[in-house]
């Protein structure tokens, strides 16, 4: 993760909101909340850098309070428990973990279902084929760092 902690702070693309992450409580609330459990490289990030924008688009992540211990009537912009939660309820599937929706055309996601040796793989749902999923990257630190080095959309 340190090579990937270089091209984050050398990189316009993606401004992490915080310069310390959220604390391993947090996340574990977070997971239990959502019934969950983070694949290793998001658990990184999230206790890293807690959340953040890329290319200028909301990176979901987590903030300091608990999940199960913020008032449910807050509405939580980039908060991956608040985004999940909507999702959910509009009809995405338990297994799926929206990182980052380019204004809908192009929706990343973990895919916990097809997770292997404590990783998941993020898969894109593309406006054009809603109904299929395309692998994007094997890891979350594959898809950062695919986003990092690719030319700016």
């Amino acid at each position: 993760m340190e090579a990937l902690d270089r091209l984050i702070a050398s990189s316009k693309r993606l401004k992490a909101w915080r310069t310390s992450g959220v604390s391993e409580d947090v996340i574990a609330d977070a997971e239990r909340v959502l019934g969950v459990v983070f694949p290793t490289s998001y658990r990184s990030w999230l206790a890293t850098y807690g959340t953040g924008y890329l290319d200028g688009y909301e990176l979901q992540g987590l903030f300091d309070t608990k999940p199960s211990e913020r008032d449910p009537s807050d509405v939580l912009s980039g908060d991956v428990v608040f985004t999940t939660q909507l999702n959910r309820q509009s009809g995405d599937p338990l297994h799926l973990i929206e990182l980052v929706s380019y204004e809908g055309d192009e929706v990343y996601y973990l895919d916990l279902s097809r997770g292997v040796g404590g990783e998941a793989p993020v898969v894109c749902r593309d406006a054009t084929a809603p109904a299929h999923l395309k692998v994007d990257a094997q890891t979350f630190e594959a898809f950062l760092r695919k986003r990092l080095q690719e030319s700016h959309p």
